[in-house]
């Protein structure tokens, strides 16, 4: 087996393992009392660990070599893992995230892996391959992450992650020779200790230079991106009533989009209109995107129309009698629509109505007596598409009080008689 095909293979896994909990992390701070300058130092951590730890890791590989540097980082990610799934306390969060930012210290380990195994020629090919086989762990983690949760609960995808990681050294381990070309490394490439530091002072010290206006241009860009898309599971769950359970399918579609933009637009695109044209675009496109991210809102009609098929779905499993809550669900809509200018509510109102029309008489399925008392209790624990507790304790309420009665104070929102 290839030394790149189990390098790949490697970080692949490490990658799926490490963005299985990334966008878990938002709601377990919260859901632990964090405000939003705490998770803000909690996400940071992960970032400030990788700096910090980056130039030991490399001193470390130069000295023992590339192999088992990638190996030790690989248990370290592990143990974080392990924390990370039974942690209950922020404390302990921000340290779990740290120490995972520690083990995932090692990319420049993996890239100097390649650098040293392949030969010159193919080196810029083979670090292409690298990149490719992580940014597909970016598409799939997310995903089983919250597909984890959905089946066996918030400790699973750290459980989970932390498995992969032992898996994967186990693997790395057997299979993962050391580069050809350690021994001339640590007599050719000894670190420079203040090359960064310097390289950092001259970038602040030249901001007119071509390279260093490049270098902050992509930092203030990358920053407004990352900064932006860590906090997108709160915004979600906020906007969209995005769970643990959904959010990673989300962040799949956003690092799938970006796999083909990599593998099939970008090269046609900067070819024909050259690079500095293209990160111009690029940047102008980024700053649309954060834009439009701010003021979504409301929900578009392939969402509202999901969270319709789910009502339906629902009432068909209580055998609700369709026809006769479709054409009620018409008129509230229609209702809806005339007195608009006197409720002045938005869209998302209209699609909570047409669900509580919708299901308002799948109480009938328990008794006939009470039979909207119980229409709530049903809505109320019942799971629907896109639907928060909030929105779905509105919808159970509007089925409970269709009728004459109104809602009194000491009134159960969860309760059947």
């Amino acid at each position: 087996m290839g030394k790149l095909v189990v390098l790949m293979f490697t970080a692949f896994v490490d990658m799926v393992g490490s963005t299985m909990i990334l966008p878990l992390i938002p709601f377990y701070a919260s859901r632990m009392g964090a405000n939003g300058a705490m998770l803000g130092v909690i996400l940071a951590s992960f970032a400030v660990a990788q700096l910090v730890s980056a130039p030991g890791w490399g001193r470390f590989s130069d000295r023992y070599g590339r192999r088992p540097a990638i190996l030790v980082g690989l248990l370290v990610s592990s143990a974080a893992y392990v924390v990370f799934a039974f942690t209950d306390t922020l404390p302990l969060l921000l340290i779990s995230r740290f120490v995972q930012g520690v083990g995932g210290g090692t990319v420049g380990v993996l890239q100097a892996y390649v650098a040293d195994s392949m030969r010159e020629s193919d080196r810029a090919k083979s670090l292409g391959w690298l990149s490719a086989a992580t940014s597909l762990g970016v598409v799939v983690g997310p995903a089983f992450g919250s597909f984890l949760t959905l089946l066996w609960g918030r400790r699973a995808p750290g459980l989970g992650a932390a498995l992969l990681c032992l898996a994967i050294s186990a693997f790395a381990s057997r299979y993962l020779r050391e580069s050809s070309e350690r021994m001339s490394v640590e007599r050719t490439a000894r670190p420079r200790s203040h090359a960064t530091r310097g390289a950092l002072i001259h970038v602040i010290d030249h901001p007119s230079e071509p390279a260093a206006r490049l270098i902050l241009i992509y930092a203030v860009a990358m920053g407004g991106f990352y900064g932006t898309s860590q906090f997108m599971p709160l915004v979600l769950a906020n906007r969209f009533h995005v769970t643990e359970k959904n959010v990673g399918y989300f962040f799949m579609y956003f690092g799938l989009m970006g796999v083909i933009i990599r593998a099939m637009l970008l090269g046609p695109v900067v070819r024909r209109l050259g690079e500095p044209r293209v990160a111009r675009l690029g940047i102008m496109f980024l700053a649309a995107g954060l834009c439009l991210m701010a003021v979504s809102e409301s929900w578009s009609k392939e969402f509202s129309d999901q969270i319709i098929r789910s009502a339906i779905d629902l009432g068909r499993k209580f055998e609700y009698d369709e026809a006769h809550a479709t054409h009620v669900a018409q008129l509230c809509a229609s209702l809806f629509h005339q007195l608009r200018e006197e409720h002045q509510l938005s869209s998302r109102y209209e699609v909570i109505l047409r669900i509580a029309a919708l299901l308002h008489e799948i109480g009938l399925f328990v008794s006939n007596r009470s039979y909207h008392k119980h229409s709530l209790y049903l809505i109320r624990n019942s799971e629907l598409f896109g639907l928060g507790k909030k929105d779905l304790l509105l919808a159970a309420l509007v089925a409970r009080y269709h009728r004459r009665a109104s809602p009194q104070p000491t009134a159960s929102t969860n309760s059947v008689p």
